[in-house]
């Protein structure tokens, strides 16, 4: 088998030890890397999503002197060059797996890419901008909140929408929080700018998530029936479709119609089916 064949059969053998130690000791470290490149230019998905995976789990699972030689000197690989190229790629898939492959292996020298990269699909590919803004995160950007002040006041209802997804509104814990309490007023200064928004499904996401945020901030003077009985009262009001299933459902449709890409208003058409 070549050593392509390897890589993407490593799928078969995840975090396999032996089969990723057999696989180094049997190609010059040249070569291997001229096989990954190969798979990440190809024009086949499947080969590049294969490459991703082992690229990830040889920088951060792989403990072994056999895989020194490839960590040691993947930050300055032509490997990184094509994993930029491949951030702005015509396969949404591809792009998806690339941002999030950068941020697992920690390339901090990525992170003018990904920025450049929010420009560039910040009203073109709502999908990608919630994992996009984890791992700007996660590279150490320090200024997120501009990054969701431009995708609120943008012209698109699905980029507005796609602000709930961000990992800044994962968790909401009231305005009393002393964990954080920057962090929840700008919460609830977004929430409330969208609890008015002239798009309705992000109107209703928005007031759902204000509600929570309230009840988030009431909570602890609740005895334990009285928390369950409002969070039950809440979860009564929770909207029927919310931003994080867009990604799921189109995913599963882009795949059951073979689109390798999604214009704006292949997803508005989507989101519209949905309701």
């Amino acid at each position: 088998m070549t050593i392509r064949g390897k890589i993407e059969h490593y799928v078969e053998h995840l975090q396999e030890l032996d089969y990723i130690d057999a696989l180094l000791k049997s190609v010059a470290l040249e070569s291997l890397i001229g096989s990954i490149i190969e798979m990440l230019q190809s024009e086949q998905k499947e080969h590049v999503l294969a490459a991703n995976l082992f690229i990830r789990d040889m920088m951060t699972v792989v403990h072994s002197d056999t895989a020194n030689a490839f960590q040691e000197g993947f930050t300055t690989s032509t490997i990184v060059d094509v994993f930029h190229k491949n951030v702005f790629a015509d396969m949404y898939f591809v792009r998806y797996d690339t941002v999030y492959t950068i941020g697992k292996v920690i390339l901090n020298g990525s992170l003018s890419v990904l920025l450049d990269a929010f420009g560039h699909y910040r009203e073109r590919d709502p999908l990608l901008l919630p994992g996009l803004l984890f791992e700007l995160n996660w590279l150490g950007h320090a200024d997120m909140w501009s990054l969701i002040d431009q995708m609120a006041h943008s012209e698109c209802d699905l980029t507005r929408w796609a602000v709930l997804s961000t990992y800044l509104f994962r968790h909401l814990r009231g305005a009393q929080s002393a964990e954080n309490p920057g962090l929840a007023q700008s919460q609830m200064r977004y929430l409330d700018l969208f609890k008015t928004d002239s798009f309705h499904l992000l109107r209703q996401e928005a007031d759902y998530k204000r509600r929570e945020f309230d009840w988030a901030q009431t909570r602890s003077n609740l005895s334990k029936v009285e928390r369950r009985s409002a969070k039950k009262v809440l979860e009564l009001t929770a909207p029927t479709i919310t931003f994080d299933k867009v990604p799921i459902r189109f995913g599963h449709h882009m795949i059951q119609t073979h689109m390798e890409d999604y214009s704006m208003a292949d997803l508005e058409a989507f989101v519209l089916q949905m309701e």
